[in-house]
């Protein structure tokens, strides 16, 4: 039952074409995984007695990301990432500013520069310059925050190990982020090849497929004589159908033909 619902929850919609399958499979693979990462800060945040963070994971970064997940669904990616990235530069700034930068908060901005060349949606040239958005921030952090005095001092053991819970989370999501492009990647690809072999209407073999099959059938003839049958079928009166209940309710009848075509044979 869980493994279902797991599935599904990953489930991208089928109405998402072939060159964008890849993408939006990370993108509700990043969200789902980045709602964890910040249910895990609340009690980390909650653990430290951060009041401040502990209301801005609950009140914004966690409810961002389950409606960012839906809007991907929805179609509207584009907005859901520049609202993701807003959120893991903030976030990143502010838990920094308040646990200090030996904490690893602002390892999370440097996740930004891989997730957007998963993008299929935007031009080199915009993957480049929201990269250097991306260090610029970093940069940023890096001279106004790695010296300065945290807003809450914690103990020196506490700090390493808020340190290794950041960097464990971070590569955490990296490598579960590639596996799911990954696994993407096999399925856009197995996509396009059904695509490529089959028609769409009738889900038979189209042209192209039919005379592959025919030509392994014909080597496979050569080499031990097994013989093989071809079957030629025609629908009387098809036009007449199409003239009469208009092409839709055509296709239907080609299509119904094709599904008791399949089952018999």
């Amino acid at each position: 039952m869980f493994s279902q619902f797991a599935s599904n929850i990953f489930k991208v919609p089928q109405n998402v074409s072939v060159k964008h399958y890849r993408y939006v499979t990370v993108m509700l693979a990043c969200y789902l995984l980045a709602f964890l990462a910040h249910i895990s800060f609340v009690i980390i945040f909650y653990l430290l007695g951060i009041k401040a963070l502990v209301l801005f994971n609950v009140f914004v970064s966690c409810p961002l990301y389950i409606v960012s997940y839906f809007m991907i669904r929805k179609g509207y990616d584009n907005i859901a990432a520049f609202a993701g990235m807003l959120e893991i530069i903030v976030h990143s700034a502010l838990s920094t500013y308040y646990v200090g930068w030996n904490s690893g908060f602002h390892i999370y901005v440097i996740t930004l520069i891989p997730l957007i060349f998963y993008s299929s949606r935007s031009t080199m040239a915009q993957k480049l310059s929201i990269s250097v958005l991306a260090v610029a921030a970093y940069e940023a952090m890096s001279l106004t925050m790695q010296e300065a005095t945290a807003v809450y001092s914690i103990s020196t053991t506490t700090l390493s190990l808020v340190n290794f819970s950041n960097y464990a989370i971070f590569f955490i999501l990296l490598s579960t982020v590639t596996q799911y492009y990954c696994k993407a990647a096999v399925a856009a690809e197995a996509r396009l090849d059904r695509m490529s072999r089959v028609d769409e209407l009738t889900k038979l073999s189209n042209r192209r497929h039919m005379i592959e099959k025919l030509k392994h059938e014909q080597m496979r003839f050569a080499l031990n004589h097994k013989p093989f049958s071809i079957l030629i079928t025609d629908i009387d009166d098809f036009k007449h159908i199409n003239d009469e209940f208009g092409h839709d309710f055509g296709d239907f009848v080609l299509s119904s033909i094709a599904n008791a075509f399949s089952s018999e044979l």
